[in-house]
């Protein structure tokens, strides 16, 4: 997915287990995991939803909503209102850890929209709510 794979955390030579946070490190990968399927149901209803609509673009709804979702729970992990995402001018790109968590989720769900825009958006939304 990007952020991390859960084999890779391990085994003996994992600071993470030296520090003893295996456990909130467990808890961490079944949230993602669960999040995931989240966000594949999502998508389903998203795109039972935008098969109906009728002529011109299929406005992206199921995009925002996704980032919304992403939204609350990078709060509620990280227990801090989602940054919006920066710009690196050397790299000419953006980045940002919720904007990487939108991007990450956009492109495990197949979700064909700007990730940077809606992880914007979403970051706006959940200071309002």
């Amino acid at each position: 997915m990007g952020l991390f794979e859960p084999e890779s955390f391990t085994g003996y030579y994992n600071p993470i287990s030296k520090l003893r946070y295996q456990d909130r490190l467990e808890d961490v990968v079944a949230q993602l995991k669960r999040l995931d399927e989240h966000v594949a149901a999502v998508l389903r209803l998203a795109n039972a939803e935008l098969g109906s609509i009728g002529r011109g673009a299929p406005p992206k709804d199921g995009a925002r909503e996704i980032a919304c979702l992403c939204a609350l729970c990078f709060k509620d992990i990280v227990q801090e209102n989602p940054p919006s995402p920066s710009w690196a001018p050397y790299r000419e790109e953006a980045e940002g850890s919720f904007y990487s968590l939108v991007k990450d989720i956009f492109k495990v769900g197949h979700v064909n929209a700007n990730p940077e825009e809606y992880a914007r958006q979403a970051s706006v939304w959940a200071k309002e709510n």
